[in-house]
């Protein structure tokens, strides 16, 4: 499925660009994606890594996939197509927020099993979710279809209700999220106008403070962490081949944990739990930005930034109002941060996300809340 939704993707872009359709924003994203393809091909090339020519295509497409999805369904957006959706699958989504809500409280009662693990006797809720954060990350993007643009935010009750859901999982990447969004919308509420710069940097900032246990415990107090393998890893041939990488689908990806890179048996993690390569090898795609450093180098990593500045520009120069700006701006960066401990990212409910980031980021519709935010640098 992520192979399709990215091919569909650049389907849609493609035909926009020749039909000469592409807006600006999207022929901006897709130069840059054009050559961090480029980059990371060449990088393959350079490092002479052994991967066929369909492992290295399909994990440009997946690790593209998130930018290649919101330039795709920004291109297609209208004004009115948030409002759109918003009347179709309002009620739905709000009846599955009340359903998850009863499940979350009958989880605490051990009435279902509906957690990975448990903390001092609580235990954490992922739903029929795989793992507690791609839930976190599903209620989020859910919210930001049905959020009020016409009052403040702590006034709706389904805000809690998605604040309760999010907390509920009990992971750092989840607390976050929805750590950024609060402080990031009570200060915009105090302000009739602008949100500067440093205040966004100085949130994410204390935003970190949330996810600073499990990053200790990823890359210093644990005895064994793949990630910290993983990104150790990452940096090694970021300076081996630098200031290219490795190529597409010989770490830290998807492909290069489905088909066994040689990079893997040279580092030695075929001995590793979790990234052997036999059995389980779910902990060798479990770091996002280890991937992009090892695959792509110090090039793809520019490539990256530029991207995400590029996307994040969007919803600044967009005419949103107070919740809808708020949302954007602390959804993307936290999207972005909380890769340094996992790939959500490029994850199915990241793509989700993204899909409703494009679409908010389209919609200009007034509202009766008092000032459109815009983040200015001074």
């Amino acid at each position: 499925m992520d192979e399709v939704a990215g091919i569909i993707s650049l389907v849609i872009i493609f035909i926009a660009l020749v039909t000469a359709k592409l807006n600006s924003t999207s022929v901006v994203i897709f130069f840059l994606l054009f050559l961090l393809i480029l980059e990371g091909i060449l990088s393959n090339f350079i490092s002479g890594v052994e991967r066929t020519g369909s492992e290295i295509i399909i994990d440009a497409i997946i690790f593209a996939k998130p930018f290649l999805i919101f330039s795709a369904i920004y291109q297609l957006s209208e004004s009115n197509t948030l409002d759109k959706l918003r009347k179709l699958f309002s009620v739905t989504i709000k009846m599955f927020f009340l359903i998850a809500l009863l499940f979350c409280f009958l989880n605490q009662l051990k009435i279902v099993n509906m957690s990975q693990t448990t903390n001092n006797s609580i235990r954490d809720f992922q739903f029929f979710f795989d793992f507690p954060v791609s839930f976190s990350i599903f209620v989020l993007a859910l919210f930001g279809i049905i959020v009020d643009k016409k009052i403040s935010l702590f006034k709706q009750s389904y805000f809690w209700v998605c604040l309760i859901l999010v907390i509920s999982t009990l992971k750092s990447q989840s607390l976050f999220f929805i750590t950024f969004f609060v402080f990031l919308s009570i200060l915009t509420n105090k302000r009739k106008s602008e949100i500067k710069i440093r205040t966004v940097v100085l949130i994410s900032f204390f935003s970190f403070f949330s996810v600073v246990p499990a990053v200790l415990n990823y890359f210093h107090t644990s005895v064994y962490s793949p990630r910290q393998v993983l990104m150790s890893g990452g940096i090694n041939l970021f300076k081996q081949y630098f200031p290219f990488g490795s190529g597409f689908a010989t770490f830290g990806s998807t492909m290069a944990s489905k088909n066994y890179s040689p990079i893997y048996l040279n580092f030695g993690y075929a001995s590793l739990y979790g990234m052997g390569l036999d059995g389980n090898k779910s902990f060798l795609s479990d770091n996002f930005f280890a991937e992009l450093i090892g695959e792509l180098g110090l090039i793809g990593i520019l490539i990256f930034g530029i991207l995400s500045i590029v996307v994040a520009r969007v919803f600044i120069v967009s005419k949103l109002n107070k919740n809808l700006s708020s949302y954007c701006i602390s959804m993307f960066i936290s999207l972005i941060a909380i890769n340094l401990s996992s790939s959500f990212f490029s994850s199915s409910p990241g793509a989700l996300m993204m899909c409703v980031l494009a679409v908010i980021s389209k919609s200009n519709i007034e509202s009766e809340l008092t000032g459109t935010p815009k983040l200015i640098s001074n």
